[in-house]
């Protein structure tokens, strides 16, 4: 037991130090999204949104997801001599100049789909520089993370989203939509200094190998990362796909608010995903082959994940349009109808989330290249029919389907291959209980607001108290921020 209180105390510290330097982030994020929403509106909006999923989508294609692969190789090395870390940032130069270079080779092209002309190609040439930056920005990222830097890391990230959103807000105001190009240019820029220096800071590693001796050292690190890469190449694909269709089919207004609400989902509530993920899946990969650590690792972290997620799901549920307005005007709350139904989704993913990662420590290939293929060929169908049916209500519906689809394969796959057994009953029934929660909410949003509001105000408090009380539980929450 003190062994289990002791683990859920690093999870839960690990997501502290990046749960509140996220809450400034969220914060200057908050910011920067509200004066944008101003300043360059709804349309605006849809080529801002576009534009950075071109620039994430080839970064993907090209860098071979060497800073996830890297990860592992980093945080599982035994020499003092971080070999590993020199080789990440050779191959990260390499990726980088490749991610530069088939961006301007299909900047004509890109400009086509995204603008109806190719007359702008040279904004899309403009942005390899953003991908060549971006990928660098990986290889540090990647290291920090493998060498458990975790406070570093989040002190880089914070840094970063601040300077970066004092430089660029000033320029939007003179120059409005013309500045969306140069704005993640200099985003990138901002991002590469602070974490190299931060890097630098903290890291001592000597960088003199050669390129050939980098490729020859780390074909294990750009297999995996190969393999890796449809793993995080592919939802950018599908999430990319659905952005080229509604902006033909329906406007720039109607893609505008679809990336509001991707961008909602992921920033503003799946900000705990990314917070533990960090402290996750090195710890998963610096686990020795043992069935039983493993699944008792994945099942706690899925209780602490469901545990952290509800409160924020019934928030947005509650009061989504109310938040929407906040973050960004009143033009946007039409985004709620997506949001309403795929931030339900995100319960079922925080439970496939621990299970998944399973797959990517244990080196799997076979079975996380079967499933990142076929789950996102269904993801994309499941958004496609659900936009054609109802829009982005459609939508929202089938993200929040598509994930409870995905918890019942990555849950049914794992305990077959693996002979795993992650949750007892006792654990299931919380699970139930917590999502009752979640039922409820969306029922009471069906009333008048006034009435809404008697009934959904005791239901958060009631689960915010039952949070506090299981987290409290599981460990000592008066003893978690002592000095150690």
């Amino acid at each position: 037991m003190d062994e289990e209180k002791k683990t859920y105390k690093n999870i839960l510290l690990a997501t502290s130090i990046f749960g509140s330097v996220q809450v400034i982030t969220l914060i200057s994020s908050f910011v920067k999204h509200k004066l944008l929403s101003i300043l360059i509106g709804v349309g605006g909006y849809g080529i801002y949104g576009i534009l950075n999923s071109t620039v994430d989508l080839i970064k993907s294609i090209t860098g071979f997801s060497i800073e996830n692969s890297a990860v592992k190789a980093i945080a599982s090395e035994k020499n003092t001599k971080r070999n590993n870390a020199n080789i990440v940032i050779k191959l990260c130069l390499l990726t980088a100049f490749l991610g530069c270079f088939i961006t301007i080779l299909f900047s004509s092209f890109i400009s086509e789909y995204i603008y109806s002309t190719n007359k702008k190609w040279y904004l899309i040439a403009f942005l390899g520089v953003a991908v060549f930056l971006k990928q660098i920005t990986g290889a540090f990222t990647a290291i920090l993370q493998g060498k458990s830097k975790l406070r570093q890391l989040a002190n880089s990230n914070l840094i970063s989203n601040v300077l970066s959103l004092i430089i660029i807000i000033p320029f939007f105001y003179f120059f409005k939509k013309n500045f969306i190009v140069p704005a993640i240019i200099i985003t990138a820029f901002v991002n590469v200094i602070i974490y190299w220096i931060y890097v630098k800071k903290n890291i001592s590693f000597d960088i003199k190998i050669s390129y050939k001796e980098a490729i020859r050292n780390g074909k294990e690190i750009i297999f995996f990362g190969g393999l890796l890469m449809m793993m995080s190449f592919l939802p950018l694909l599908v999430n990319y796909a659905m952005q080229v269709i509604i902006n033909y089919e329906d406007g720039i207004n109607m893609l505008g608010l679809y990336n509001v609400s991707i961008l909602i989902l992921n920033t503003y509530v799946g900000f705990l995903f990314s917070a533990m993920a960090t402290e996750y899946y090195p710890r998963l990969v610096t686990l020795d082959y043992s069935n039983e650590k493993l699944s008792e690792t994945v099942r706690q972290q899925a209780i602490l994940t469901v545990l952290l997620i509800v409160p924020v799901i019934l928030v947005f549920i509650a009061f989504g349009e109310q938040i929407i307005i906040l973050l960004f005007s009143k033009d946007f709350t039409s985004a709620y109808s997506l949001l309403k139904w795929a931030v339900v989704g995100m319960f079922f993913k925080s439970i496939s989330f621990s299970i998944g990662y399973l797959f990517i420590a244990k080196a799997d290939s076979k079975v996380f290249m079967k499933t990142s293929l076929g789950f996102n060929v269904l993801y994309f169908l499941m958004l496609y029919f659900g936009y054609k049916m109802d829009q982005l209500n459609g939508i929202g519906v089938a993200i929040m389907i598509y994930f409870l689809l995905h918890l019942i394969g990555v849950y049914i796959i794992a305990k077959m291959r693996y002979k795993m057994f992650f949750f007892t009953t006792k654990d299931i029934l919380i699970f139930i209980l917590l999502f009752s929660f979640i039922i409820a909410a969306l029922c009471f949003i069906m009333f008048n607001e006034n009435f809404r509001l008697i009934l959904l105000i005791p239901l958060l408090i009631i689960n915010f108290v039952y949070t506090i009380y299981k987290i409290n539980r599981l460990v000592s929450l008066k003893d978690l921020f002592k000095k150690r």
